[in-house]
């Protein structure tokens, strides 16, 4: 797991509290993981494979392994704000929202969350250039 970005910076006492709380899925190609406008369930974090990201129809990207995903309706309640298809056949690391919230009580889980954010906030175009083509 440390591997993954979003963990990288993470103690090994709190690997393991990540490790026991995590499970690994894998979906085929075209299956949905995560449906626009629904609650969110569950943090995904892409071992293998790609998925699609599609807001109001339109595709606005592509995530890879190591890339997470749906953290922003777990933090702030609110409805899932893009469908997420698997492009290929994928693995993620699943982690349920009641685990997320409690790992978030952990100092360097929520800091490293924090920092994921901040980075999505200062640069929202890195991962989703605009649909005309141009990544300002």
């Amino acid at each position: 797991m440390r591997s993954v970005p979003l963990f990288r910076g993470l103690g090994k006492r709190t690997l393991l509290e990540l490790d026991r709380r995590a499970e690994t899925a894998r979906f085929t190609a075209g299956a949905t993981l995560i449906t626009q406008g629904e609650p969110g369930q569950s943090l995904y974090t892409l071992l293998s494979g790609r998925v699609s990201v599609v807001r109001d129809g339109a595709l606005v990207g592509e995530l890879t392994a190591g890339d997470y995903f749906g953290e922003l309706s777990l933090i702030d309640g609110e409805p899932r704000s893009a469908t997420i298809t698997a492009a290929d056949t994928t693995t993620v690391l699943m982690i349920q929202a009641a685990d997320f919230h409690a790992l978030m009580k952990l100092p360097d889980v929520a800091n490293e969350v924090l920092r994921g954010l901040t980075a999505l906030i200062r640069n929202p175009l890195a991962k989703f250039p605009e649909e005309d083509g141009s990544d300002r």
